[in-house]
């Protein structure tokens, strides 16, 4: 797969093709694997295992040498175009990716399950003490915050129209009182983005649990001499001062809304 080969056939072909010095590095010291041997192991390995320790090496790969000021990953789902499970229907995986670094941690298939239900068993994996979550709106749910409090963890999510009454309160809020706290530009074909992040502590009341800190993100889109604005909305498990609007900001900007 890493020298380009997408098939089980043109893999065999390749290892086929493979010089007599570079075979017993591969392992091979006999007769090249033919295509039905690399389908046959291929349907014995455990998938979740292969996912775990494949991605242990990769999270062992990061550099130490760059400290993060937090830890932070980023769950989000993905159809895999031109796979297939058995039945025909497309794969469809749920994955964490650590903020900083950009390092997969995990993915789970979720197949006859949804996003939602998979949530838990993604995160089961890491130690979550003092980990912040982002997800999209669909994983705004209560049950996810009261699972990464039960784990010292924190959330960062995003509210739409799946959580109305906390949506409603959020809006509601005197957003016009509140100073913006951070203030970001980019320009990329044509096209200008500006956004801006205020976030106010929020009273016992606001109806989703253990929020501490509601936001309230404008962005501003100029394309050509099109204009538009969007608004967006989330809450937070983290205290005031536990992260600058800065580091905030960023995890709202790379995360998956």
């Amino acid at each position: 797969m890493l020298a380009g080969q997408r098939t089980q056939a043109a893999i065999a072909e390749w290892a086929a093709d493979l010089p007599d010095w570079a075979r017993p590095r591969l392992g091979i010291t006999r007769t090249p694997p033919a295509c039905a041997t690399i389908r046959r192991v291929l349907l014995l390995l455990d998938p979740d295992l292969l996912d775990a320790v494949l991605h242990a090496w990769l999270a062992a790969r990061n550099d130490p040498a760059v400290p993060a000021t937090f830890r932070a990953v980023a769950l989000d789902g993905k159809t895999c175009r031109g796979a297939r499970t058995r039945d025909g229907t497309q794969v469809h995986l749920f994955s964490m990716v650590e903020h900083t670094a950009g390092i997969p941690l995990g993915q789970v298939e979720t197949t006859g399950t949804s996003e939602i239900a998979c949530f838990r068993t993604l995160l089961d994996r890491l130690d979550l003490t003092g980990l912040v979550v982002t997800a999209d709106a669909l994983h705004t749910q209560t049950g996810h915050a009261h699972y990464l409090h039960r784990h010292h963890g924190h959330y960062l999510f995003i509210v739409k129209g799946n959580q109305p009454t906390t949506y409603r309160q959020l809006a509601a809020l005197p957003w016009k009182q509140v100073p913006i706290q951070h203030t970001s530009t980019e320009k990329a074909h044509g096209r200008r983005e500006t956004r801006t992040l205020q976030i106010v502590e929020l009273r016992p009341g606001i109806a989703f649990p253990h929020a501490h800190q509601a936001l309230r993100i404008v962005r501003h889109r100029t394309h050509h001499d099109r204009t538009s604005k969007e608004v967006l909305y989330a809450v937070t498990s983290l205290r005031f001062g536990q992260l600058t609007p800065t580091a905030i900001a960023t995890l709202i900007w790379d995360s998956p809304r």
